[in-house]
Formats: structure tokens, sequence, C-alpha cells
């Protein structure tokens, strides 16, 4: 009996174990994705927001290169 307690305790607790060792990947994966997408959307609307100036850089360089 104390045998098939002691085996069952033990189950649980490496259920336990790697139960909260997947959740925590999970979440950290889950955090990152997270992260990376803030990090991508501020991209995005720091570059619309520059579009304008990026043509008249593009417009200048044509012009270098006619130059030459």
């Amino acid at each position: 009996m104390a045998m098939t307690m002691a085996m069952t305790m033990a189950m649980t607790m490496a259920m336990t174990m790697a139960m909260t060792i997947a959740m925590t990947i999970a979440m950290t994966i889950a955090m990152t994705i997270a992260i990376a997408t803030t990090i991508a959307m501020t991209i995005a609307m720091t570059m619309t927001k520059i579009k304008g100036n990026t043509k008249v850089q593009f417009q200048s360089k044509k012009q270098f290169i006619n130059k030459n």
C-alpha cells in the first residue's frame, strides 16, 4: 500500500512539474510573439510616418544618378 501511494505521489509530482515547465515555455513563447508583434507594429507605424521623407530621398538619389 505504501509503495502504491509513493508511486502515485511521484507520478503526480512529475506530471505537475512537466505541466508547469510546459506552461512556462508556452507563456514565454507567447510573450515573445506578442513583443515581436508590437515591435513590428511600431516599425510599420514609423515607416508609414517616414514614407513621405523616403520618397524625397529616393528622388534625390535618382537626381544624383542622372547627374553622374
